[in-house]
C-alpha cells in the first residue's frame, strides 16, 4: 500500500509495513522539515507587476503554502491575489510590496482578506475562504484595533 498524505499540511502518512529500512527518513522529513516550516518557516515570495500568484503546495515536501509567515515582497502595478491552498492554515502575511498597492490571501474559489500595503496581518484559511485571524485585541481594559 502506497503512502499518503494528511489533508491540511500534506505531511508524509506511511501505511503499516510499508518502506521498511527507509521509514526513518519520512519521519525525518515530516518532523525536522515540515512540521518546523508549518509552525516557523518564513516564506520569502516575490510578486510583479498586475498578475495573481499562487503559492506552490506540494505532499511530502518544502513548498511556500505550508510556510507560518508569508513575506511578500516585489513591485506591483495593481492590487493582486495570493492564492493559497484550500486547506486549513494559520498565516502571518506581510504585504512588504512597493507600488502602494493591497494583495488579497484567497483560495481559489473562496474569498479573502486584503491585507494593505505596508501592513502584516493573522489570516487563517478554514478550509473554504480566508478569514481574519485577530479581530480585536484588549490591553490593560482598552481595545486597539
Amino acid at each position: 500500500m502506497a503512502n499518503t498524505y494528511s489533508s491540511s499540511l500534506r505531511l508524509i502518512i506511511q501505511q503499516d509495513g510499508t518502506n521498511q529500512g527507509t521509514w526513518g527518513g519520512y519521519t525525518n522529513t515530516n518532523i525536522a522539515t515540515l512540521l518546523e516550516q508549518a509552525v516557523a518557516g518564513i516564506g520569502n515570495i516575490t510578486v510583479s507587476g498586475s498578475s495573481n500568484y499562487t503559492l506552490t503546495s506540494t505532499n511530502g515536501a518544502s513548498d511556500e503554502a505550508r510556510n507560518a509567515v508569508l513575506n511578500i515582497t516585489g513591485t506591483l502595478t495593481a492590487a493582486i491575489n495570493v492564492i493559497c491552498p484550500t486547506a486549513s492554515k494559520t498565516y502571518i502575511v506581510k504585504n512588504g510590496t512597493t507600488g502602494g498597492y493591497a494583495i488579497t490571501l484567497k483560495t481559489s474559489a473562496g474569498t479573502g482578506i486584503s491585507v494593505p500595503n505596508g501592513s502584516t496581518m493573522l489570516l487563517y484559511c478554514d478550509g473554504v475562504n480566508v478569514v481574519e485571524g485577530v479581530t480585536k485585541i484588549i490591553v490593560t481594559g482598552k481595545q486597539i484595533g
